[in-house]
């Protein structure tokens, strides 16, 4: 790995451990403590992702952990009982001792987030719009990790490929800022 590289890269993670920062931080103007508990817990996973992926690129534990990030968000945007903690628990245990299957794990992932994005749309959260703006640019982000990742699975041209790349973090990156800002009072 060249100078460069691992410059950008650390850089990148960097920047995900301050959004986490930043959403322990929105403790002192948060808008209630089991939504800020929440949150934090969402980029504690989100972090926990990027190590994997973005330092390591082992996109298997990397998608171990980004379904947790996603059902954390989804209990900000409902009323969660026991039946809910439980549930997340066992997802957890599925999801770190199932044998990697990259498949698996995107599905996994998708249907995560697509809950996710569905449970925010009809929230009554106070930060509603905040979560919603995050969300889309975290799905345009997911686009282009599909588009970049197709040509490991069908042919596909390597000129868009190569164009999703460099927009995974135009999204991601400003998707990630606006989700750890979305447990402050404003």
């Amino acid at each position: 790995m060249s100078y460069e590289v691992l410059r950008y890269t650390i850089a990148q993670f960097a920047f995900i451990c301050i959004c986490f920062g930043i959403s322990l931080a929105s403790f002192f103007k948060r808008l209630s403590t089991k939504d800020w508990a929440l949150l934090a817990f969402a980029m504690a996973f989100t972090v926990a992702a990027d190590y994997f992926l973005i330092l390591f690129n082992n996109q298997h534990m990397g998608l171990r952990f980004f379904p947790l990030a996603h059902i954390c968000y989804t209990f900000r945007a409902i009323k969660i009982n026991k039946r809910h903690i439980a549930a997340a628990v066992c997802v957890f245990a599925v999801l770190m001792l199932l044998p990697s299957n990259i498949i698996v794990f995107s599905a996994i992932y998708f249907i995560a987030f697509c809950i996710n994005l569905i449970a925010n749309g009809y929230s009554r959260h106070a930060n509603h719009k905040i979560i919603i703006a995050g969300l889309i640019l975290f799905a345009l982000c997911d686009v282009n990790v599909l588009l970049y990742n197709l040509p490991r699975f069908i042919s596909f041209p390597n000129e868009v490929s190569d164009i999703a790349f460099r927009l995974i973090w135009v999204f991601y990156a400003p998707s990630q800022f606006v989700l750890s800002v979305s447990g402050a009072k404003y």
